[in-house]
């Protein structure tokens, strides 16, 4: 079973390479030593500010999931979300072709 200390490094990590590819607009430098700092600050106790024993732990992990989510919708959206597409090109997105259309006699031939 993993300590506590090898849980956090691990959320950690996490959390700095999500930040990384969010890129929030911060320099890379600010947000690695907001998140360094919140670790360090909270290393020692969550109990003393009155908080439920593991809620720091909890609150990076759910700030983990957040930014991976999210990276994961951009991702999806840069990819299928381009507008008002043809019929033919949506069905080529989920792997179907259409029939050809059918075309009547023509009317060249006909007297």
């Amino acid at each position: 079973m993993q300590s506590q200390r090898t849980k956090a490094l691990d959320l950690y990590k996490k959390l700095y390479r999500n930040l990384r590819i969010a890129n929030l607009g911060k320099s890379e430098e600010n947000y690695v030593d907001i998140l360094r700092n919140e670790f360090r600050q909270h290393s020692v106790s969550d109990s003393k500010y009155c908080m439920q024993k593991d809620e720091m732990m909890f609150m990076a992990r759910a700030l983990s999931t957040y930014l991976t989510s999210t990276n994961q919708t951009l991702t999806l959206y840069s990819k299928y979300c381009r507008g008002e597409r043809s019929i033919e090109e949506a069905a080529n997105i989920v792997g179907l072709r259409l029939p050809k259309q059918y075309e009547g006699p023509s009317t060249a031939t006909k007297k």
